[in-house]
Parts: C-alpha cells; structure tokens; sequence
C-alpha cells in the first residue's frame, strides 16, 4: 500500500490506556423503533444527530488517496445513514477472494459469528451439560478422536480457552503470510483432509489461558464444539437460528473437506446483513423481541478475558474499551463495529494489501470520521 497523505496519520493511532474489565456493551441502548428483517430503512446523517459534511469528508478521503476500500455502511438509531460502495466492489468486479458478485468476504470476522453460533448452542436446552469449561479433549472423544501430544496442558484446554485465543497450541500464524511455503499453520491446516485433527494435534507451547496467541485453527475447533453438541454442521443451525430471523437469506459459508463449517474464515454476506448481525449484538442478542442469542453470551463475548495486557480480546470479539467499542475484524480490511455509546454500527469492508494492519487503516477511518460525526 502506497503511503498517501492519509497514512502518515496512522502513525499517531494509538489505542488508549485500557479501562477497567467489563462487557463493552453494557450500555446497551433502547430498542429501534422498528427491527430491520424485512428491509433496512433510511435516514439522513442530520435526522440521526450526525454530520453530513465529515462523512462526506469520509468517503473523499478514500477517493483521493486511492484507498482499496469497497464499502462503508452506518447505522445509527437503527437506520441507515451511510451505505456506499467504492471501486470495483460498486461495480460489481471485485472477484473472490474478497467479494462474490455483492456479497462480501468476510474473513477473519468469520470467527465473531461462529462465537455467536456456539452461544445459541450452548444457551439451547440440547447443550448436555457442555460450556465454556468443558475440555475440549474430552469432546474430541466424544466422536472417538485422541489427539497427538496429549499431555497434562492439553487435557485441561477448555472451550472458552479456544474462544479467547489461549489455547496453549504451538501455532504460526500472526506475522506470516496466509501463502504456500510461508510457514503459516493455516496454510497447512487447509492443504489437509482433517483440518480440526491438524489443529488438536498441535504440540502444547503454553500452559492454557495463559497467552495469548492468534489461532485460526482454535476457532475451527469451536465450529467443531457446535456439531459435537448438535450433530448438526455450524453453518446449518446460524441458518436456522441465526440469520432466518434476522431476516439474512444469502450467507454462503466454506465447509472443510469432512463437511465442518470453516470456524475461522469463509463465510460470505452482503454488507447490510453484517450490519445486521451487528444491530443484534447491539442489543444484546434481542430481536424484534426474540432471544436470537443469549445476552449473557454476548456480555461474556465482549468482555476482555486475555492476560496479556497488549490484548483486548473477549470471546472470538476484539474490543476497544476505552473508545467503547467492540468489533468484529478480518484480513484485507474487514470491520463490524459496534459502539453501545451512541448507538451505532459501522461495517467496512476492503481488499487493503495482506502485508498491512489493515485494521488500523479501517478502525483510523471510523475514529477519524465516523465515531466524531455523531454527536
């Protein structure tokens, strides 16, 4: 990415000094005045107590300086008071691995909605006695697989130690390119038939829930968590239960090649249905006055879990407390945020080069613009 006249500003985003431990959407606000399952409606920035100008200021930003940005979507008060797409993604030409016609690749961003699948799951009466404490290696027996390296670390790494990414499994990943060759587990977890063995069957590195180290493959293992539960593939029960009464009809979603949902990567959805899975967890998982997901999962899943204090991470959920945000975030430049506070949701979506922190380019847009525009 060529350094523009945006980018130098990046080098003075610096998170602030992290608040004390709670869920970031504790301050939930009231419910819209309508639920969006049918269609979203739209709304002036003005009408919604935001500045035109510095959206617009947005939008020109991105244009001038050539960003690969492909959408920008705002919601506030349960409207949508920006919805633009740029460059080939508006065109219809952005091919995949970013985009399928107007759907969007999500990427990494995958993860937070697996977290939300895993919720129901758990929060529905056919979990068995299985949470966030139960060993995973014991549900690996329950579909008669012992993994490689079993030792004392391992048989005590629990489900909720996959969902904060401190798993204690040796794996590379952050640093390393997601190519051929490059040394990147993902990439040889994808090259085999058995992408959950590969990861369970990682050496222990760490002691769980004690460091934490981004792991694609864990999140595979959660995707994996909901059909040992269910019987039922991942992907099947967020139709069901997930996007059906959101009203979100097309989600294609990658399965491995033994027909498990692809926990951390691959599901594909419109920019708006982000959104709307963004408006849920707003409201604590409440929808039209359905539970969609339970609000103590998602109090749980936006609270930082992570002992490394570099961190802020709750379950498969990126957090910024001190802004007051929590966000969903992929690979090119994927965002979902959700800002309780003044009662928002932003989605970007991108196609930024794989060698930048694509997420401080997106999250530098939003804190420069977007978040400032709402009064």
């Amino acid at each position: 990415l060529a350094r523009t006249a945006l980018l130098p500003a990046l080098d003075s985003f610096v998170p602030g000094p992290p608040d004390p431990p709670g869920s970031v959407l504790a301050g939930a606000p009231p419910d819209p005045a309508y639920w969006p399952t049918r269609g979203w409606r739209t709304a002036s920035p003005a009408a919604q107590g935001m500045d035109a100008a510095r959206l617009q200021a947005m939008a020109a930003t991105i244009r001038r300086s050539g960003l690969p940005i492909d959408s920008v979507t705002v919601v506030r008060h349960g409207y949508v008071v920006l919805d633009q797409a740029f460059g080939p993604f508006a065109a219809g030409r952005l091919a995949a691995p970013y985009a399928r016609g107007p759907l969007h690749e999500l990427q990494s961003a995958t993860k937070t909605v697996t977290g939300m699948v895993l919720g129901i799951t758990l929060g529905g009466p056919g979990a068995g006695g299985v949470d966030v404490t139960t060993p995973v290696v014991r549900l690996a027996g329950a579909v008669r697989f012992t993994p490689r390296h079993l030792d004392a670390r391992k048989r005590a790494m629990t489900v909720e130690d996959l969902l904060t990414m401190q798993s204690g499994l040796a794996w590379r990943e952050a640093g390393y390119a997601y190519a051929p060759g490059s040394g990147n587990d993902v990439m040889r977890m994808v090259a085999t038939t058995d992408w959950s063995g590969y990861v369970l069957d990682r050496p222990m590195a760490a002691r769980p829930g004690t460091r934490f180290v981004y792991n694609s493959g864990a999140s595979q293992l959660v995707s994996g968590v909901v059909s040992v539960v269910t019987r039922r593939r991942a992907d099947a029960i967020a139709a069901d239960r997930l996007f059906a009464p959101l009203g979100i009809r097309r989600h294609p979603w990658l399965r491995d090649p033994d027909g498990v949902t692809s926990g951390g990567f691959g599901l594909v959805l419109a920019p708006r249905d982000l959104a709307r899975l963004g408006l849920l967890a707003l409201h604590r998982g409440r929808w039209d006055g359905r539970q969609v997901v339970p609000a103590a999962w998602l109090e749980r899943s936006t609270t930082d879990h992570v002992a490394d204090p570099e961190e802020e991470y709750g379950y498969l959920w990126w957090l910024d407390r001190a802004d007051g945000y929590a966000y969903m975030a992929g690979l090119y430049g994927q965002l979902a945020a959700v800002v309780p506070g003044k009662d928002m949701v932003v989605v970007v979506t991108a196609h930024l080069p794989g060698s930048v922190d694509a997420s401080t380019v997106t999250r530098w847009l939003m804190e420069e613009y977007v978040l400032p525009a709402a009064a």
